[in-house]
């Protein structure tokens, strides 16, 4: 019985001193306080457009078929290509190939694809994105199978 009590005392002893706890800091209305945003307005403005090539096959050196996509319509007065990606989804078993990209102005570059994964190319940093692009494939090996996901960051 005496711990019954005891515990009992206890208890209140405990309820007692939460209830008379000071405030806490997180309680205590705050200082006033003068906020400074350095907001500056960007005067380029950035856009993109997207695309999937049809599947590119390419075997023993020779160039897969040619996959035109079209920007679309290209906003502002003067739009100039910030950045390239293209992401490369490449059929198990494919040999390493070169990828293609021309531009809507005939400008072309390549590099080289060994795996799945996002490549970028800032060789048409400048440019106008706007026309049909072409982008192809020619194997290193003996065959090579891939989809291309063009996406061509622009200002405008």
């Amino acid at each position: 019985m005496k711990k019954i009590i005891s515990y009992f005392l206890s208890g209140i002893v405990l309820c007692t001193a939460l209830l008379v706890t000071p405030v806490s800091a997180a309680e205590v209305a705050p200082a006033e306080e003068t906020i400074t945003i350095n907001s500056t307005v960007s005067v380029r403005a950035t856009n993109y457009w997207t695309k999937t090539t049809t599947k590119l096959n390419s075997v023993y050196g020779t160039a897969s078929n040619i996959s035109t996509v079209s920007s679309g319509a290209v906003s502002g007065s003067n739009p100039q290509i910030l950045k390239i990606e293209v992401y490369s989804r490449v059929s198990s078993g494919s040999d390493s190939f070169y990828l293609y990209v021309e531009d809507g102005n005939g400008n072309v570059n390549y590099t080289t694809v060994s795996k799945s994964g996002t490549i970028t190319i800032n060789d048409f940093n400048g440019f106008d994105p706007s026309g049909k692009w072409k982008i192809w494939i020619v194997t290193k090996g003996t065959v090579s199978t891939s989809t291309e996901t063009i996406k061509v960051y622009y200002t405008c």
